[in-house]
């Protein structure tokens, strides 16, 4: 029917958790943008359809080398961008905030920021976060590692604050 598999389970659920939707946004748009080539489809922004696709080489990237890129990339997103699942792309960041803000637009209501709630004080945090799971798995390669409490973790590393 063109629709991509993600389409109707997220447009036919209630919203159960909002950080389970911003979660499985940011993955769905990085898989869409950064790796090269993309893993995951453009959409038809209006539609939400699968857009026509030109044939591309298979990626042969390692699952611990998308999820390091994952967390390199949002770490690093501007903060004037906001990340579109619709448009599989960053767009100018809508309306005026007086602090920096990671905007997710909501692919099913566009004019919707499902980052919203992210506070100054909560927004660094996820960023020391995602930088630090980056650079665990630069370091190490092991993706246990990024599941460990900072307490638990080896000496040769301090916890992030």
């Amino acid at each position: 029917n063109g629709l991509h598999p993600l389409v109707p389970s997220l447009a036919s659920r209630p919203s159960l958790d909002p950080r389970f939707d911003l979660q499985v946004l940011l993955v769905i748009n990085y898989l869409q943008t950064a790796p090269s080539p993309p893993l995951l489809p453009q959409l038809d922004p209006l539609t939400l359809l699968v857009a026509p696709q030109k044939p591309a080489p298979p990626n042969t990237q390692s699952l611990a080398e998308l999820l390091r890129g994952f967390f390199a990339y949002y770490a690093e997103h501007p903060m004037d961008q906001a990340v579109s699942v619709a448009t599989a792309s960053h767009v100018p960041r809508p309306g005026s905030w007086t602090f920096e803000r990671f905007c997710i637009l909501d692919p099913l209501a566009p004019d919707e920021d499902l980052g919203r709630n992210l506070t100054p004080k909560t927004l660094p945090m996820l960023r020391r976060e995602l930088a630090r799971a980056a650079r665990d798995l630069q370091t190490s390669g092991d993706l246990l590692l990024l599941f460990q409490k900072p307490e638990t973790l080896p000496n040769k590393r301090k916890p992030v604050r």
